[in-house]
């Protein structure tokens, strides 16, 4: 997001306004203005009162405009793009319901199903009827949380797993993902980020930015969408994938029947495959990151269900949602600092800079690593010379990928006496 400068509708200067009224005074009345007069004390409160109109000028104009303007006055203008601020989430996860055994029926989870977290403090419950077919002992189902909100995420799998709505021959359930996608009311910066690109909801013809709109519109827990449609040369390879996946699949169907599939290989079946398989050249390929990190299947799929719909997406695009890819990257620093600085101070300073530019580079997609920005973080006063010593050169980091640093270390190597 472009950071603009603050417009300047009114300038409240106190000081000024108390100049400018006494040298008025002094004009017109041909008298000089002393502190004491009652008339001094006239001027203080009329330039008191210039101050706060022009105070509410600046702030009324601020927040006429989507980069500045804040709460309610935020949601306003988003009404003007029918695009309201999004509802808190509640967490999502996946639950597999098993029998004791297998059964000669059908067996059904009812919609609406809660079972509760090990600690007691959440109920989780199921979004669909669950059938467990006849002669199987175990099905998956979606369930959300009761209540909205971020507590609910990272219960780890197996700790949502206590019933509270008992079901005829269900022995045991437990969840086979870990909860996740839950948030709060979306934030401001977030609110006006998806405003900033909501114009492109009226395209018509499936923008980059008109598919980035609609993503960080279908949850609040996604933090930064990375759109591309694949070049003729990636189609192609897709081809040549999805050619050797069906002669793989075929060498395995075929086994059953007594073929001795060591006689030929998915390498010698994809040929065959490979001249009926025409990939469109409309397709769209979508990836996600989160506020936590990687998106979770779970919202993969609500986020794929929601893009499919015919109003969002143009008929002849094919889309796919994917997770976003970490590339990961160790940090190694070394400070020299100045012979008076306070190394101890410094250090804590240090540190918690680098931690504001790991969490910068670790929260967006497409964020290079580049030494000499880390440089410029870490000069500050006290601070003689900054050495990257990992990486050595810049990273480049794709737009579908996100950098993961998985450690950095930050040391005090030397001490200047210039």
């Amino acid at each position: 997001m472009t950071n603009f400068p603050r417009p300047i509708f009114a300038v409240p200067d106190a000081l000024s306004a108390e100049t400018e009224l006494k040298a008025k005074y002094t004009e017109l009345t041909g008298k000089e203005l002393f502190p004491a007069q009652p008339e001094s004390l006239l001027t203080n409160w009329a330039a008191y009162l210039k101050t706060v109109t022009d105070s509410l000028i600046q702030y009324t104009g601020e927040q006429c405009l989507v980069n500045f303007a804040n709460g309610v006055n935020l949601d306003r203008l988003g009404d003007f793009w029918e695009t309201p601020r999004l509802e808190p989430q509640s967490a999502i996860v996946t639950l597999e319901f098993s029998l004791g055994g297998a059964r000669f029926v059908d067996t059904i989870v009812p919609e609406g199903t809660r079972v509760r977290t090990q600690d007691r403090l959440f109920l989780f419950a199921t979004t669909e009827n669950l059938v467990i077919p006849t002669g199987q002992v175990s099905g998956t189902v979606q369930a959300e949380c009761t209540v909205t909100g971020e507590e609910a995420n990272g219960y780890a799998i197996g700790q949502i797993s206590e019933f509270f709505d008992l079901v005829s021959d269900i022995e045991s359930v437990t969840n086979t993902s870990i909860s996740n996608s839950g948030s709060g009311v979306e934030s401001d910066d977030r609110y006006r980020k998806r405003l900033l690109i909501a114009p492109n909801k009226l395209n018509t013809a499936g923008s980059r930015d008109a598919y980035k709109f609609w993503v960080l519109s279908s949850d609040p827990s996604i933090s930064d969408v990375g759109v591309a449609s694949p070049s003729d040369i990636v189609r192609l390879e897709r081809e040549e994938e999805l050619a050797l996946e069906l002669g793989e699949l075929l060498r395995t169907n075929l086994e059953p029947f007594g073929v001795d599939i060591d006689l030929f290989t998915a390498e010698n079946i994809a040929p065959f495959f490979r001249q009926y398989i025409k990939l469109p050249r409309f397709f769209v390929d979508v990836y996600l990151l989160t506020n936590t990190g990687l998106p979770s299947e779970e919202l993969i799929e609500k986020v794929q269900t929601f893009l499919d719909d015919e109003e969002i997406r143009p008929l002849t695009d094919t889309v796919k949602v994917l997770s976003a890819i970490e590339v990961e990257q160790n940090l190694a620093i070394g400070i020299t600092i100045n012979i008076n600085a306070n190394s101890g101070e410094l250090t804590t300073q240090l540190n918690t800079l680098l931690e504001e530019y790991v969490e910068f580079v670790q929260s967006r997609l497409g964020i290079d690593i580049v030494p000499s920005q880390i440089i410029s973080r870490l000069q500050v006063p006290g601070v003689y010379q900054v050495e990257v010593y990992e990486p050595e050169e810049a990273i480049k980091i794709n737009f579908n990928e996100r950098a993961l640093i998985t450690d950095f270390d930050i040391n005090i190597v030397g001490v200047s006496e210039e």
